[in-house]
């Protein structure tokens, strides 16, 4: 069974190389970000604004299990 990384603040910077990383690595990634991740990179990206519990619950809903979570996500 193939693992599973969710990844927060995965559209750019530290986050996307670890996205990317893990994905290489043969892990399913599912990216999630505020802002769209159309470039095709990753196979499953989610937008959510992860500073709304109720989009963070239905987020959890939507992808199910998870075996590695990189909570990466913050603003300067």
């Amino acid at each position: 069974m193939t693992r599973v990384a969710l990844v927060t603040g995965s559209a750019g910077g530290i986050g996307r190389a670890i996205a990317v990383a893990l994905q290489d690595v043969g892990m399913e990634v599912i990216g999630v970000d505020r802002v769209p991740q159309d470039d095709g990179v990753l196979g499953r990206s989610e937008v959510v604004d992860l500073a709304e519990i109720d989009a963070c619950e239905a987020l959890m809903r939507r992808v199910g299990r998870v075996d590695v979570l990189v909570n990466n996500a913050g603003i300067t």
